[in-house]
């Protein structure tokens, strides 16, 4: 995950043009001093509505916010580390220059789209190590405001303390501590900077909330209460930034997030990768766009997990190419009867199939597979069905360190289009492979499943749609900044 952090930083600096991280640092060391910020005393240290012994406890709730991870919004079987589902190395290998028995291939890894959505929970809780800095500083400018609720009788004060200077406070129901760092820390992806950090807790609604500014284009938030996880993080220069979105929230017995992530250059979002993912009523649901099936084409994918097995259980992608929308079905070859094994190699001149992207052979036949195409005035236009390889995630784990190791691995998937109005393509399709390719065979995943994923794909893609239109990272800024 590290590795990823870095890539991802590497990346927007590459696109930057090589831009340099640079900020200012104080080389003073002003004397410790303290100044009151209001002068309300009594017997029992009573500041406005809340006690000094209160206000501590406040601090606390701050602080330890910090420490509260998004994966406990996520079921188990959906997180890489999930015992059941790790794999060996020689589990996803395969050579598929000669057939390889169906049931030998492990399928049921995270699909693309759900990857995505893994990367960018764990880099809110990487970009939170790395941005919480200096804890010494953090946790010398906690005690000098521990200290002075302890033995005065006011709460609003200001301390300068050589290497940071503090302020706490409490208004308008809110605690507030902010921590500007004098000296300078050494960070990994930013190099020598000097933050400012607030932590601030809002006693009417539960939330805590946590702020690092590095710079006005260098800065991240990171909120939580009873039930929603809130993470916003922007880096780069004024001419490009990388802005990144997370919430996770409980609602009636079920989860939702959403993730919006974009490439800013010259005020213009470009290179967005976007999710909503729903855990309810034992499904995992994850609607974005971005899949495999969609190198080419600006579309949409809904996959589809049992919250408890935490295995791909199929998709379905919505692209448009050349402004034809085109509703395709993918499943796992386990999930499809008649064919026992499988060869893939490179496209020849001898496939005469001029869509399809590789050679394939089933059922130990020297005969190219062949897949059935929809035509126009005799022209074809579209394939009903193929196989193609696409790419799922799974995870192994080192006996000795315990570390989590992501594998992505092509396997080979059938795809079919979704009936629409003027062609029969997944109701045809057990009759075309048959008369095509003197296979029988039809698509045996659970109905129950099937169904919800085209349900899902009725309503959530539309859903998704939406709710990218209201999040460009203009709005993820004045998050970052509120």
């Amino acid at each position: 995950m590290k590795k990823k952090l870095l890539a991802l930083f590497l990346t927007l600096v590459c696109l930057l043009c090589a831009c340099t991280f640079a900020v200012g640092c104080g080389d003073d060391q002003p004397a410790d001093t303290e100044t009151n910020q209001s002068q309300t005393t009594d017997d029992n240290k009573q500041t406005g509505e809340i006690t000094a012994n209160t206000a501590k406890a406040y601090l606390n709730a701050a602080s330890q916010s910090m420490e509260t991870s998004p994966n406990a919004y996520i079921p188990a079987a959906m997180l890489p580390d999930y015992n059941s589902n790790l794999v060996t190395e020689t589990e996803i290998t395969y050579d598929f220059s000669e057939f390889v028995n169906v049931n030998n291939i492990k399928y049921g890894g995270f699909g693309k789209q759900w990857n995505m959505v893994i990367d960018n929970i764990h880099q809110s809780e990487y970009f939170k190590k790395y941005l919480t800095m200096d804890n010494t500083i953090i946790s010398s400018a906690i005690n000098t405001v521990i200290e002075h609720l302890n033995s005065n009788s006011t709460i609003n004060k200001t301390f300068q303390k050589g290497n940071f200077n503090a302020s706490v406070s409490y208004e308008n129901k809110k605690f507030n501590l902010t921590i500007q760092y004098v000296t300078s820390v050494s960070n990994s992806l930013f190099g020598n900077v000097s933050p400012t950090i607030t932590m601030t807790y809002d006693t009417v609604s539960n939330e805590k909330i946590y702020t690092v500014k590095i710079t006005d284009t260098n800065r991240m938030r990171f909120s939580v209460s009873d039930n929603k996880y809130e993470f916003g993080i922007e880096y780069g220069i004024s001419a490009g930034q990388r802005t990144s979105y997370l919430i996770i929230e409980r609602k009636n017995n079920a989860v939702e997030g959403h993730i919006y992530e974009y490439i800013t250059l010259k005020g213009k979002d470009v290179m967005p990768s976007c999710a909503d993912f729903y855990v309810k009523d034992g499904y995992v649901s994850v609607v974005g766009n971005k899949a495999d099936a969609m190198m080419i084409a600006k579309g949409y994918i809904n996959e589809l997990y049992k919250a408890n097995e935490g295995k791909l259980l199929g998709y379905e992608v919505r692209e448009t190419i050349t402004s034809v929308d085109y509703n395709t079905l993918w499943f796992n070859l386990n999930d499809i009867s008649g064919i026992t094994n499988i060869k893939i190699g490179d496209k020849t001149n001898a496939n005469e199939s001029g869509k399809s992207t590789n050679d394939v052979y089933l059922n130990d036949s020297d005969t190219l597979f062949a897949p059935t195409y929809n035509k126009k005035l005799g022209v074809k236009t579209s394939r009903k069905y193929d196989i193609e390889f696409r790419t799922q995630y799974f995870y192994s784990k080192d006996a000795v360190t315990g570390e989590i190791t992501e594998h992505e691995v092509k396997v080979p998937m059938m795809f079919i289009q979704e009936d629409n109005d003027k062609d029969t393509n997944f109701t045809d399709y057990p009759a075309n492979i048959l008369a095509d390719n003197g296979i029988t065979s039809a698509v045996t995943l659970n109905t129950t499943y099937l169904n919800k994923i085209l349900d899902d794909y009725d309503t959530l893609i539309d859903d998704f749609i939406e709710n990218k239109q209201m999040m460009g990272s203009e709005v993820i800024k004045a998050y970052i900044e509120s």
